[in-house]
């Protein structure tokens, strides 16, 4: 009887057991033991259900934590300045578009299977900028999301003359639409224009959907026009050819006539050298040996192009109309 009465007393409030601490261990010295047993249990139960509590709050600030640094390591800005606004307003409801990659060069970069936070922007500051060098051709790809229900649309631009707009002729690099129950990847060849400005520059790259929108020219500029989609810009650096001296373009014309309507004639001094003639989106519409003063690019379809000569480690580059 007398064990369960001091069962009980063990559980008190530490000031209550050190007054019956004092009486038994007055009275009964026997049974001490016994009951510093008790209590030492008791400090370890309380321990035990404090780390518990302890390690409950350590895992929701792990799990606070690593969300946080998942979307600092994907995404760095969610304002576009100087560029203009491109994001979404959600409305009448919330479709889920997303892009989940985006590959071009050196650039590849996976965002997982759902959209950034509304408006869906995001300036991917912190990855590296791809080397594009002015006259090559990379492929560009894009993977979006699947959805069955309804279709949306795939849009790419780069701003080659570092004007802070993706508005300029020759600017949208990819456009395209898609219905699709599978993951797609949107791909295009681009050519990066020979009159493209050397530095870094701002790549954006969308997909979409609007009752707002009609195809097929689609804009880098939503002002939260467009109702569901994703938008992502990135950095992308222009450089000239290697071992070749960017020079800045003349009024003084090396093609003439211009315009023309299937020939052109060039000077002596190029004689030798290689032309390349890119359209106003990107793509080699023609390159020619230059072994003669009159060259015939009479197979070009009437419209604007650039043409890009390199001789003697200088680029030369000018803007050629082809009319009917």
């Amino acid at each position: 009887m007398f064990c369960k009465v001091v069962r009980r007393l063990v559980y008190l409030k530490n000031r209550s057991f050190c007054i019956v601490y004092l009486f038994v261990n007055h009275c009964f010295p026997v049974i001490c033991p016994l009951l510093q047993s008790f209590e030492r249990r008791n400090q370890n139960m309380i321990r035990i259900k404090k780390n518990a509590k302890n390690m409950r709050t350590l895992k929701i600030s792990l799990l606070a934590i690593t969300f946080l640094s998942t979307q600092l390591a994907h995404a760095q800005s969610t304002d576009p300045a100087p560029y203009c606004e491109a994001g979404y307003n959600d409305l009448p409801s919330y479709w889920p578009h997303f892009i989940s990659n985006v590959t071009l060069g050196t650039l590849n970069n996976s965002t997982g299977d759902t959209a950034y936070a509304a408006p869906h922007y995001v300036y991917y500051t912190n990855v590296s900028a791809p080397n594009l060098t002015a006259g090559n051709t990379y492929t560009l790809s894009v993977t979006h999301d699947p959805f069955s229900m309804s279709f949306h649309f795939i849009a790419a631009f780069i701003d080659y003359n570092h004007n802070n707009s993706f508005s300029d002729s020759g600017e949208r690099i990819m456009q395209q639409r898609y219905t699709s129950i599978t993951y797609p990847t949107s791909t295009a060849s681009i050519t990066i224009p020979a009159t493209a400005t050397t530095g870094t520059t701002r790549m954006r790259v969308m997909v979409f959907e609007s009752d707002n929108y009609a195809a097929p020219n689609a804009e880098a500029c939503t002002a939260d026009t467009l109702e569901w989609g994703e938008t992502e810009d990135y950095n992308v650096n222009i450089t000239a050819p290697t071992g070749v001296t960017q020079v800045t373009q003349s009024t003084d014309a090396f093609l003439y006539p211009n315009p023309t309507r299937g020939t052109v004639y060039v000077g002596a001094d190029l004689l030798g050298a290689e032309m390349t003639l890119t359209d106003v989106q990107g793509r080699v519409a023609g390159q020619y040996k230059i072994t003669a003063a009159c060259i015939d690019i009479s197979s070009l379809t009437q419209g604007i192009y650039f043409a890009r000569v390199i001789k003697n480690g200088l680029v030369y580059t000018q803007v050629l109309t082809v009319g009917q």
